[in-house]
C-alpha cells in the first residue's frame, strides 16, 4: 500500500470517528455516512425525501434520523416471510 493510500485510509477513519461522536450532521457528513453525493442529498431534501432541518439557509441532519431513514425500507428475510405466511394460514382457519 502506498503512502498516499495510507493517508487516505487514515483520513477516512478519522472522519468516521468524528461523525460517530456527533448527533447533528452537515451535508458533507451525511454524504460520507450514506455514500450519496452531495448533489443527490440536496435533491432529496428539496423533494422532502430525506429527514432534515434548515436554519439560516443551512441544512442540518439528525444522525439518528438519517440512520433510521437508511433502514426504513428493510426487506424481510425468507424466514420472516415464511413465518408470517404460516401465522396467516393458522389464524385464517
Amino acid at each position: 500500500m502506498s503512502l498516499d493510500e495510507l493517508k487516505e485510509q487514515l483520513d477516512r477513519i478519522e472522519r468516521a470517528s468524528m461523525i460517530a461522536a456527533k448527533r447533528i450532521l452537515n451535508i458533507e457528513e451525511v454524504a460520507f455516512l450514506t455514500g450519496f453525493k452531495k448533489n443527490t442529498i440536496y435533491e432529496m431534501t428539496s423533494k422532502g425525501l430525506i429527514p432534515h432541518s434548515k436554519q439560516a439557509g443551512r441544512l442540518f441532519f439528525s444522525k439518528d434520523e438519517i440512520e433510521g431513514w437508511l433502514m426504513s425500507n428493510r426487506t424481510a428475510t425468507q424466514q420472516e416471510l415464511e413465518s408470517k405466511a404460516a401465522t396467516y394460514i393458522a389464524t385464517r382457519r
